[in-house]
């Protein structure tokens, strides 16, 4: 079999280029196993995308490792100053033609003054206090993923009230799915008293209920 070497090799969108890993179990797209294969038998080998690290530090050292598979012992001991080696990050700021202007325009940011109505108000607070409490309860057992969630319920809330009922709606569903199970038939009915009317339950109800 004969094999070629190739000049140059560039992929775009590289961050589709994914492997994950699972315990001791990694698994490899199709087009990883491309690069792969294709990434020692040229001179020159270019990675570019928008979206270089997703969160993912087992990803975005199998992207690393494509480039220089030897940079890095693993996902855990990747830092900035050999990273700048092989890799170059630039922002819209910095991109400009070849006479020296930028590529892309600035943003003007401006704040724009919202009125709430009394009624917008309250549910603001409301919701603010329950993204505090359970932002908080979420933080002190390094529950990430609901301390996000509860981020969002917040941004879903300067979106629009019916953005923001939906949000809520959907997660007060999934919570009485987690927990109804755990509940006496007394306190099954109470919950649903709760959901018709909070205000109908005492507050330490309601504390078990919003927990």
């Amino acid at each position: 079999m004969n094999y070629c070497i190739l000049v140059s090799l560039l992929f775009d969108e590289a961050h589709k280029l994914s492997a994950s890993k699972s315990g001791n179990t990694i698994k490899r797209t199709q087009r990883y196993r491309l690069a792969e294969a294709l990434c020692n038998n040229c001179e020159s080998f270019l990675l570019l995308t928008g979206t270089p690290h997703k969160g993912d530090s087992y990803a975005f050292y199998a992207i690393i490792s494509l480039i220089d598979p030897y940079i890095f012992f693993d996902e855990d001991n990747i830092d900035s100053i050999k990273l700048n080696k092989i890799m170059i990050r630039r922002g819209k700021d910095g991109i400009k033609d070849e006479n020296g202007k930028p590529v892309f325009k600035g943003r003007e940011v401006m704040t724009i003054p919202i009125n709430f109505t009394k009624e917008e108000t309250i549910l603001y607070n409301a919701v603010t206090d329950y993204v505090s409490r359970i932002y908080n309860i979420a933080k002190s057992v390094n529950n990430r993923a609901v301390g996000f969630a509860m981020i969002l319920l917040q941004k879903r809330m300067v979106s629009s009230i019916a953005a923001i009922r939906s949000s809520l709606k959907n997660r007060l569903s999934n919570l009485i799915k987690e927990f109804v199970p755990t509940l006496t038939i007394e306190e099954k009915t109470r919950l649903k008293d709760y959901i018709k009317d909070p205000d109908s339950l005492d507050d330490w109800e309601k504390e078990r209920f919003e927990k």
